[in-house]
Order: structure tokens, then sequence, then C-alpha cells
């Protein structure tokens, strides 16, 4: 119970979401309602999904700002997002082309927001973890394909809410692997390495520590993408302004696409002194 509650504590500060904070005479047209689930480090949510934000939804915010419109966070656990899309509960989402619970119809907006890695961790010999198949993951996450493929080859997947419950599940060596993003991994680890208790055991306490924790293999780098519904009434048309500006920023990610004030700061000329 110790290591339960040791692994489930954050010490993010995540801003309430702006659900109330949006004035009410704001045209429904130009509002849009991104869903967003624990996937650190560019989304985060508390456990009771009360509030949720980060980095990716303040980019997001700020692009779609430059092109009139605005953008709320809806909290909400994975396994619920691709019904909420459907039903027009949210308006966007990031997500792989490639699952299949997805709506049909979907505007998919280009470029990508990010790059994800698509890792397989493994415990190590001297793990008191069992020693068979069992596989800690995302419920509802298909991964590209790879959950189907690994569950031909005998893995037995064991099903979390979000990426941080099955990443704690696996470095408290319940299951033997764990199929993940790279970045929630790697973001989890560097929080864990900075709380000042730690019960953790003295494998697990070693291996972040090391170098290279745990035994890694790459499995795929997968582009991830905002999707529109096509039920939000101006979708085609904020698909489209998307894309353009991303275009004219030369973006290769919207993730790292730079607001036109920045750009044109940049590419001024600085004076002499």
């Amino acid at each position: 119970a110790a290591d339960a509650n040791m692994l489930t504590t954050t010490n993010f500060t995540i801003p309430p979401s702006e659900l109330a904070a949006t004035p009410q005479a704001e045209p429904q047209s130009k509002t849009l309602h991104l869903g967003v689930y624990n996937f650190p480090p560019d989304f985060f949510a508390t456990p009771d999904n009360k509030q949720c934000g980060g980095p990716a939804f303040d980019q997001l915010k700020r692009l779609l700002q430059e092109l009139g419109y605005h953008l709320k966070a809806v909290c909400i656990p994975p396994a619920l997002l691709y019904k909420d899309l459907a039903d027009g509960k949210v308006d966007m989402i990031v997500n792989i082309k490639s699952t299949k619970a997805l709506p049909e119809h979907l505007r998919v907006i280009e470029p990508p927001l990010s790059l994800l890695e698509l890792t397989l961790y493994q415990h190590k010999s001297r793990s008191q973890a069992p020693n068979d198949l069992s596989i800690a993951a995302i419920r509802a996450f298909d991964y590209h394909g790879k959950r189907a493929e690994l569950m031909r080859q005998q893995f037995e997947f064991v099903d979390m809410p979000d990426a941080t419950a099955a990443i704690d599940l696996f470095l408290r060596e319940r299951p033997r692997y764990l199929l993940t993003y790279d970045g929630p991994f790697q973001a989890r680890l560097a929080q864990i390495r900075q709380l000042p208790f730690q019960t953790l055991s003295p494998y697990v306490a070693a291996e972040l520590n090391a170098g290279q924790p745990f035994k890694r293999r790459s499995m795929l780098h997968i582009p991830t993408y905002v999707m529109i519904s096509p039920l939000h009434p101006q979708a085609a048309t904020i698909a489209s302004a998307l894309e353009q500006f991303a275009q004219q920023q030369r973006c290769n990610t919207l993730k790292n696409c730079p607001p036109r004030l920045q750009s044109r700061q940049s590419n001024a000329p600085s004076s002499e002194k």
C-alpha cells in the first residue's frame, strides 16, 4: 500500500480547466473542446479528472487564439474519449491515426502535433516481478496494432486507466513488461527521482539511478495528430486555418510551431548599439 501511495502522488501543479472562465457571450462556433487525459509530459490530468492541461494544451490554445478561436479542456479518461468524441461532447482530440475506436470522418490536421516512440520495457532477472508475459498498458489503446501483435505472442494485458497508472504498476513489479510511449515513461521516472520519500524495492531504486534503466526495446515511432470532429459547425474551416498557419510558419510539428508574433520578432533585424 505504501508503494501505491508513493507512486500515484504527483508534484505537478495543474491549473483548473477553463470551462467556467470563458465569457458566456462567446459564440459557440468559436469555441472548441479538447479531450485531455493524463499523458505526460504533454498533457496532465488529476486522478479524479477535475483538472487538466499541460504544455501541449497551452500550445494549441495559443495557436487557435491567433486564428480567432477559444480552446477549452475537457478532462476525460482515455476509455471514454472516443465515445465522447463520437457523441459530440468533445470537438478535438490528440491521437494516432490507427486507433480502431476512432469515429469516422474525423478531420486530421497536418502536420502532426508530435512524434511518439512506442517502447516495450521489461524487468530484469533480479526483479520480483512474475516471470511470465504479463504486460501493463493503457485501457482502450491498441498502440498502432502492437497490442494485437503481442496478444498473438501470448502476452496477457493488464489494462490501467492512463499512462501514469500503467507505469506505476510496472514499477511496483506487478507485471513483467510495460508497453508505453516513451515520453510519459521518462517524465514519470524523472518525477519519481525527485520525490523525498521513496518506498521502492532495492532493484527498482537501482534501476532508476542507472543510465539506461530496465530492458528496453523500441517498437515504433508514430506521429500523433490533432483531430477535429465533423460535428463541430466550423470543423473544416478550423482545420484549414490551422494547416495554412503551419505552412506559413514552416512548422514540422504543431508542438513546435511558433506564434506569428514570435516569428516576426525572430526575423526582425537587431539594432546595433
